[in-house]
């Protein structure tokens, strides 16, 4: 049996039309040392009807910016640190040693208001902060993406299928099976404690799943 790609769109996508004067979400694209994916994300989300900000982790420790302003945060992709200290460690560490920072990124996510989002580099950063899957975690339990099985880095072509969550991001889109390229080092997500496993697959926090040629 020879498998074939299989590719499915469940809604008729739309373009994102904003004009002039409408509504765009604050968005601030944080980087720091290390970073390289922080322009396509700009790019990325300006296309998506926001309104993204380059902003370095200075900016915030020099107090010119404060993420009370936004209602966005995101995370780019990159190599913080050129992970000295292990996968977004270092930038972690700049927020949670850092009364003040942490206070400002604490209020972020206990606002109703703001969204974030982590790819890559920053979805280590937000587990490292202790915000994915969900807060209240020890540093012990909180899921982390560690060094590919093949423990080479990684350059494919991969499926993925997009499934029912609380997932804004997501919203309308569950059923879609697309093609996307990784480019990874560290793509093997593990999960110390498997109840915290269960608790994601249970309240469907994994918006989105591998698939393979098939479907």
């Amino acid at each position: 049996v020879v498998s074939h790609n299989v590719y499915h769109i469940p809604f008729v996508p739309k373009a994102t039309v904003i004009k002039d004067k409408d509504f765009r979400p604050k968005t601030m694209v944080l980087r720091e040392e290390g970073h390289n994916g922080d322009r396509e994300m700009s790019a990325a989300f300006w296309a998506g009807g926001l309104d993204p900000m380059d902003v370095h982790m200075s900016d915030l420790l020099s107090g010119k910016i404060t993420l009370d302003d936004f209602q966005v945060l995101v995370d780019p992709g990159g190599f913080s640190f050129m992970d000295v200290y292990g996968s977004a460690k270092g930038q972690a560490g700049v927020v949670k040693f850092n009364p003040v920072i942490w206070e400002m990124f604490d209020r972020h996510f206990s606002r109703k208001d703001t969204l974030c989002w982590g790819t890559c580099n920053g979805f280590q950063f937000l587990t490292r902060l202790g915000i994915l899957p969900f807060r209240g975690l020890e540093e012990s339990r909180q899921p982390q993406l560690i060094h590919n099985r093949s423990g080479r880095f990684d350059s494919r072509e991969i499926r993925i299928r997009v499934d029912a969550s609380p997932s804004i991001w997501t919203a309308g889109m569950e059923g879609l099976i697309f093609g996307v390229n990784t480019d990874h080092g560290e793509g093997n997500l593990v999960f110390p404690d498997t109840s915290v496993l269960d608790a994601v697959l249970a309240q469907k926090l994994a918006p989105m799943v591998y698939v393979n040629a098939d479907g």
